[in-house]
C-alpha cells in the first residue's frame, strides 16, 4: 500500500490566500473566561457598592397654613414637631426657619418622633413664615408655611356629620350631605372654608351668627370610600376635621309574585 503525503505548506498557502482575499488578519480564537467580579454598566453610570438608605419626614405642628397668635411685644415658645423614619441607620433632623443660614438640631426619640422648641423673639414680624425640616442631611425634606397674627385665634367646632358616618350614593341621581358647626373669632368677619381629602381648593361655608353650614352634593361620579372633610377658620386660625365613608347604594329589584 502506498501512502501519499500532502505537501506540508498546502494548508498554510490556503490560509494565506484566504487572508489576502478577505483583507482580514488571521488570529487564533481563545475561550473567554467569565469573571463574576466584572459588572457591565451602561455608559456614564458608575457602580456604587454602597446600599442607599431611604426615609420620610413629616411636620405635624405647626400645620401648613396655620395662623399662630403672637402676643404684641412678647416672646413666645413655639413647639415644632413631626415624625421621621429611615430604612437604615440613625435619624437626625435639622430645622431651618425662614431659610436661615445653618440650622437647628431637633430632638428625636427612639420611635422617630422629633421636636424643637423655638423661642420666638418679641420683634418677629407678623405675616408669613416657613419651616424646613430636613432628614439626615438631605435624605428627605418637608416645608410648611404658617403666619403670625396679633389677635387671639378663634375656635371652630363640627356638629355634623359624626365620625364614621356611612352615606349610600345611588347609581342615578345624587344626595346632599349637610356639614354644619359653630365658630367664634375676634376677627371680623368670620370665614369658614371646607377642604376635601387634602385638595387645596377651598369651599366657603355659609355663616349666620356663630353657626356655619355647607351642602356637599355627591353623585355616581363622586369617588367612593373613606373621605376626609377639613374645616378651617379664617385661613388657619383653627381647624377641625371628620372622616366619613361613601358606598354604592345597592338596587334590589322587587319581584312580583
Amino acid at each position: 500500500m502506498v501512502l501519499r503525503r500532502k505537501p506540508a505548506g498546502l494548508s498554510m498557502c490556503l490560509l494565506l490566500l484566504l487572508t489576502v482575499l478577505t483583507g482580514m488578519t488571521a488570529h487564533p480564537v481563545r475561550a473567554q473566561q467569565f469573571s463574576p467580579s466584572v459588572h457591565l454598566q451602561p455608559a456614564g453610570i458608575q457602580s456604587d457598592p454602597s446600599t442607599a438608605s431611604s426615609g420620610t419626614i413629616t411636620v405635624s405642628s405647626p400645620w401648613d397654613g396655620q395662623a399662630i397668635y403672637l402676643p404684641p411685644g412678647q416672646s413666645t415658645a413655639l413647639w415644632i414637631t413631626g415624625t421621621a423614619s429611615v430604612s437604615d441607620g440613625e435619624i437626625a433632623v435639622q430645622i431651618k426657619i425662614d431659610n436661615e443660614a445653618g440650622g437647628r438640631n431637633a430632638e428625636v426619640d427612639a420611635t422617630g418622633n422629633w421636636s424643637y422648641q423655638w423661642s420666638v423673639p418679641a420683634d418677629t414680624s407678623l405675616g408669613p413664615h416657613t419651616i424646613m425640616a430636613t432628614l439626615n442631611n438631605g435624605l428627605a425634606a418637608v416645608e410648611v408655611h404658617f403666619r403670625f397674627i396679633n389677635t387671639p385665634p378663634g375656635d371652630i367646632a363640627l356638629t355634623a356629620p359624626l365620625p364614621g358616618t356611612v352615606y349610600r350614593v345611588p347609581d342615578k341621581g345624587s344626595i346632599n350631605i349637610r356639614v354644619t358647626g359653630t365658630a367664634t373669632s375676634s376677627s371680623t368677619p368670620i370665614g369658614v372654608s371646607l377642604y376635601f381629602d387634602g385638595d387645596p381648593t377651598p369651599h366657603p361655608a355659609s355663616i349666620v351668627g356663630d353657626t356655619w353650614s355647607y351642602t356637599w352634593t355627591v353623585n355616581s361620579s363622586t369617588r367612593l370610600g373613606r373621605r376626609t372633610i377639613r374645616v378651617v377658620l379664617n385661613n388657619g386660625e383653627a381647624y377641625v376635621q371628620v372622616e366619613v365613608r361613601l358606598v354604592r347604594q345597592l338596587f334590589i329589584p322587587l319581584i312580583e309574585r
